[in-house]
């Protein structure tokens, strides 16, 4: 079992913590050109011609905000182990494809899976000049670089983040105060790109604040945070998750994904 930093203030609640562990692998992203099976941030998607391009309501095609290929990341439970998972989101709403209620609907953002991958590249689109021109300072896009990514496994606890903390980790109001939280939370950074383990969040965790019950969400499909190193900005340095029910994870079924963002 990982031995996790806990505040000093916590440390007889250590058992508490540690029975939260779970794995996720962490995507470290970097700037430059990438191929079509890669993984990736931004750029140009993996699709296969005879497969309709994704477009928003009003029928304007999508761009990709990333692409993973099961095949390069470590196993991690209930998750693909190969074909290619996509991020789309619309050009044409400074909500980045936000959809408030309900805002599993995709709309303005679309989720597709590839199970089978197709290797002779001459059935792949090569032409993207569809797509909307990248503009300057591109506000209507939280991703202006393309990234090439890159995974390692991690071992995570939940943080105070997530709807289900306080009944999970029931400590004390005393002993768990607000500076306490604070340390914790800057301990158990959990502000980055990943796929599974527990989301991060400004504003607060949409599966407890909306008016429809998504507490069955419980998995982090894919997360991507704010990153100047790879021009990426949700807002004012916020973050973006889309979680997934276990039973549709295991299904390969994308078609209900919760998809959110906030900021400061």
């Amino acid at each position: 079992m990982t031995k996790h930093l806990l505040p000093p203030e916590v440390e007889e609640y250590r058992t508490v913590f540690e029975q939260t562990q779970i794995e996720s692998i962490r995507l470290l992203a970097k700037k430059g050109p990438t191929g079509r099976y890669d993984s990736k941030f931004g750029g140009e998607p993996y699709f296969p011609r005879d497969f309709q391009y994704p477009l928003d309501e009003d029928g304007k095609p999508m761009k990709l905000l990333a692409q993973v290929n099961f095949e390069d990341m470590p196993a991690l439970k209930n998750y693909p182990k190969r074909g290619i998972l996509q991020f789309y989101l619309t050009t044409n709403d400074v909500a980045y494809g936000l959809d408030y209620e309900p805002p599993h609907q995709q709309r303005y953002f679309r989720i597709l899976y590839f199970e089978e991958v197709l290797r002779d590249e001459g059935k792949l689109v090569s032409d993207f000049s569809f797509l909307p021109a990248k503009k300057p300072n591109d506000e209507d896009f939280p991703v202006e670089s393309e990234s090439k990514i890159t995974f390692t496994r991690q071992i995570e606890l939940m943080t105070p983040f997530d709807y289900r903390f306080r009944e999970t980790v029931p400590i004390p109001s005393a002993v768990w105060t607000f500076d306490v939280e604070l340390k914790y939370e800057e301990m158990h950074d959990a502000f980055h790109h990943k796929v599974g383990g527990y989301g991060a969040f400004v504003q607060g965790d949409p599966r407890l604040e909306s008016c429809t019950d998504y507490s069955s969400y419980t998995h982090l499909l894919f997360q991507i945070a704010s990153d100047d190193d790879i021009d990426c900005c949700w807002g004012d340095g916020g973050v973006a998750n889309f979680f997934i029910t276990e039973e549709d994870l295991k299904n390969r079924f994308f078609d209900r994904v919760l998809y959110n963002w906030d900021c400061s």
